[in-house]
């Protein structure tokens, strides 16, 4: 089911495997996401196949950045009525926890632009990933968020609770 070019027979497999904790189908996942990546809105439109995929890998505890990069990364504009709605939110916030998981060297960077992703979940999911970095220069991303402010009240309480988890955990 993992070879199949179709997002949602993907997302089954991925999540089967999730719920099984099953390991040893690592590579074929990650051949998987990158043919879901190949014309994404014909094989995987809503992302559902990337996002098993990539949830399931770090669940996994896989260690190689790669597919995590390509995901902190990727937009899937898709069709609405009115503009274009970006449906990969939930690949990048997950693959931005597992960069935070792996201790990628170029967490803050990743951490800094998440925090102003165009997707209130994003940047709310970044705020969390924040408090996993569990560096305590994270708060001066957080303080930076919370005096430019976002529009999103959501967002806004991320903000706020991982700030006040820092400065508990950090005494920032």
């Amino acid at each position: 089911a993992l070879a199949r070019k179709t997002g949602l027979v993907v997302a089954a497999a991925a999540d089967r495997i999730h719920e099984a904790s099953c390991p040893g189908f690592e590579t074929a996942l990650v051949a998987a996401f990158h043919t879901l990546c190949e014309r994404p809105l014909g094989r995987d439109p809503g992302c559902r196949g990337k996002h098993a995929v990539v949830r399931t890998l770090d669940a996994l505890m896989w260690h190689d950045e790669e597919v995590f990069l390509r995901g902190v990364r990727l937009t899937q504009p898709e069709p609405s009525w009115g503009p274009p709605v970006d449906s990969a939110g939930p690949v990048r916030a997950r693959s931005l926890f597992a960069l935070v998981r792996l201790s990628w060297r170029g967490t803050p960077v990743l951490l800094a632009d998440a925090l102003v992703d165009p997707l209130p979940t994003v940047r709310a999911s970044a705020a969390r990933a924040v408090v996993g970095w569990a560096d305590p220069m994270g708060a001066a991303l957080l303080r930076l968020k919370l005096h430019t402010g976002d529009e999103d009240p959501v967002v806004q309480c991320e903000v706020l609770a991982a700030l006040a988890e820092l400065v508990r955990a950090h005494r920032v």
